[in-house]
């Protein structure tokens, strides 16, 4: 399957999709909770769907309809189960710690690149707690034993999710803390996390490099999911990018969700000519998205603190320079930052996204800015965060055909 899409400007309305990000933490601490939780949410995508599966392999049984979830909680897990993380960071680093800390042991079952992205932090402070891990780095991690909790240790600069992971657990055995050992990158997730948590009645407390968790968890009744800033970055750079307007609604602006920072961002890049540098240490996410918008400006745009780019679904880093070459523009990494010198016009072409959801999206945003059209290989791939994300471009006017043959680009 490839996606070709026809060089145009974006304008219109559209809803924004889920944040799977939001989502994750409220349907984990919902499986724990002392009752029922009605989640209102407007849509799905697979790394929501992997979570939604382990929960239910564990015990949780959660109904779907057309706009909400309702989550019945864990009464007894069940005991060893098989959890299909598919290919979610998230779903596997937040529910490793859970089932160390349930005790219940059980089978990680991993896909794509995520047997091979970092763990090792977190499975340090889990097996110091009690519990045991056998099979990491390969497709089929197993937990036994019982993580205990107390004092957890564990850095701040590799993965957010290990914290936020730790966070979800500690409630299960009574509460305990964290030191983090290192300086935090996207501190706005664990803060997510944090309120997550206290909407269902676990309080945190971050004092320095400590945070303090209680125990319990208790159902608020009724949430309603965000609007994910994550996703809603690609129209919005986009837009940017050809001078255009979109509107998008269900996006939070006082959200939590480090992603929101898009709009600051776009802000400062639309100087004209002159050299702009984006830290990317709390939004890595964002990379691919800014990429669009780097590429429009005239001048030369710098990402750096981009590290961790390098160990998501693809080496990102290098997928978005391979990306962005294909397309005629100019683009070089370094080990931590990204280089875009922009000029606002790309020649087109056909680009792998290395079955990466966010590499997808940036080449086809990068229609927009292109002489002739986009192709995109392996489109489906967008579906891990943005199911509707093709839809989506249509509905704000670009041409996107989408067939099993091959284009003569």
């Amino acid at each position: 399957m490839i996606a070709t899409i026809h060089p145009g400007i974006l304008r219109g309305v559209i809803d924004a999709p889920p944040s799977k990000s939001h989502m994750h933490r409220l349907l984990i601490c919902a499986a724990f909770a002392d009752g029922p939780t009605c989640i209102r949410c407007n849509g799905i995508n697979e790394d929501i769907e992997a979570t939604i599966r382990c929960l239910t392999a564990l015990g949780a049984n959660i109904l779907r309809s057309a706009d909400e979830y309702l989550v019945r909680p864990i009464v007894h897990p069940v005991s060893g189960p098989e959890l299909d993380c598919g290919e979610s960071g998230s779903t596997y680093r937040f529910l490793l710690p859970v089932v160390a800390a349930l005790g219940c042991g059980g089978t990680f079952l991993l896909r794509g690149r995520l047997p091979q992205r970092p763990i090792s932090a977190l499975a340090q402070a889990l097996t110091s707690g009690g519990a045991t891990l056998d099979g990491l780095g390969t497709e089929r991690v197993v937990v036994g034993g019982r993580f205990s909790g107390g004092l957890c240790e564990i850095p701040g600069n590799i993965s957010s999710q290990f914290i936020s992971g730790l966070l979800f657990a500690l409630p299960l055995i009574g509460g305990g803390s964290i030191r983090i050992t290192t300086p935090v990158e996207s501190r706005g997730y664990i803060r997510m996390t944090a309120d997550a948590l206290h909407r269902f009645g676990v309080e945190t407390s971050w004092q320095k490099a400590e945070i303090q968790v209680s125990g319990g968890y208790r159902t608020p009744g009724n949430l309603q999911a965000e609007g994910d800033w994550s996703a809603a970055a690609f129209p919005l750079c986009a837009a940017a990018a050809c001078g255009s307007g979109v509107t998008i609604r269900g996006l939070n602006p006082a959200s939590l969700q480090g992603d929101r920072a898009v709009t600051e961002v776009l802000q400062k890049m639309s100087l004209p000519d002159a050299v702009v540098e984006v830290d990317l240490s709390d939004i890595p996410d964002l990379a691919p998205a800014l990429a669009v918008a780097a590429l429009a400006r005239p001048g030369v745009t710098c990402f750096t603190g981009a590290a961790r780019l390098r160990l998501k679904e693809s080496d990102r880093v290098q997928a978005v320079v391979q990306a962005v070459q294909a397309l005629g523009g100019e683009a070089t990494s370094g080990e931590t930052a990204l280089y875009f010198k922009g000029n606002g016009r790309l020649r087109g072409g056909r680009v792998n996204p290395a079955s990466d959801h966010r590499i997808a999206m940036m080449a086809a945003c990068c229609a927009v800015i292109s002489n002739t059209p986009v192709v995109v290989e392996n489109p489906e791939c967008v579906n891990k965060s943005y199911p509707g994300f093709w839809d989506d471009l249509h509905i704000l006017g670009l041409n996107v055909e989408r067939s099993e043959e091959r284009s003569g680009l």
